[in-house]
């Protein structure tokens, strides 16, 4: 690996540990991440530092708790005190592209600290030029799919996941607190659904690292802004 290796960060929405195949669960179906979890370092003593998606997010890109920023309030777009520098600001001055591409910080984005922000085309046509710093979330596990009936969001899933790879109600694991109801066995369904069109997007993306011929020298990372948004989760501190 290069002195200066490419970074790629993706972020999730609404997963705990416990829903991945590489944390145990063997109702998910995560291939790629399990073998991201097999081939590098995998977490086991890792927290949000918020229990809902901006607020954490603006933690892990400044580095400080969103209460010491001004930001614990979701989606706030606060204004950052002086002193507080986003990573991309010290990675530009280290020489990196970055940019981002559907990420809400909960805060004012300086378009300085992006070379992209909301877009992460040309980062690996420059990647022989410049290292980059990468950002994705995807949010297909996202809490916002139980706004839909348990219908409208298999029709919305069917154009990306075959019947025979969607999860079964029958088989879902209920946490202990979750009442066995059919209405809950098709809500965790279908966020095991979600999280399997999470999986493959990291697939595409480690894919196209390797066309481009730079994965051996970016460093992955994925994580999640927040833990599942069952009842008594994040909908309910």
């Amino acid at each position: 690996m290069a002195e200066r290796p490419n970074f790629v960060w993706i972020n999730t929405h609404d997963v705990s540990a416990r829903n991945l195949g590489c944390y145990g669960d063997d109702y998910a179906t995560t291939p790629h991440l399990d073998k991201l979890a097999e081939e590098g370092i995998r977490y086991a003593n890792a927290f949000a530092c918020g229990p809902i998606c901006s607020p954490a997010r603006t933690s892990i890109f400044t580095g400080m708790h969103q209460t010491t920023v001004g930001t614990h309030h979701h989606r706030s777009f606060a204004r950052r005190p002086d002193f507080v520098q986003m990573l991309p600001h010290y990675l530009l001055a280290a020489g990196y592209n970055c940019s981002a591409i559907n990420t809400d910080l909960n805060t004012d984005i300086d378009p300085d600290e992006w070379a992209a922000y909301q877009s992460n085309e040309a980062l690996l046509a420059q990647a022989d030029e410049k290292p980059f710093f990468a950002v994705y979330s995807f949010g297909e596990s996202h809490a916002s799919v139980f706004k839909l009936t348990p219908a409208q969001a298999r029709e919305q899933r069917s154009s990306l996941l075959t019947d025979e790879e969607l999860h079964d109600p029958d088989n879902a694991p209920l946490p202990v607190f979750m009442p066995d109801t059919l209405l809950a066995r098709e809500r965790t369904a279908l966020f095991y659904d979600g999280l399997m069109q999470v999986d493959r997007h990291l697939g595409e993306v480690i894919e196209n690292l390797v066309s481009a011929g730079v994965l051996d020298n970016t460093i992955v990372f994925f994580w999640s802004d927040n833990g599942t948004g069952f009842p008594r989760g994040k909908t309910h501190v």
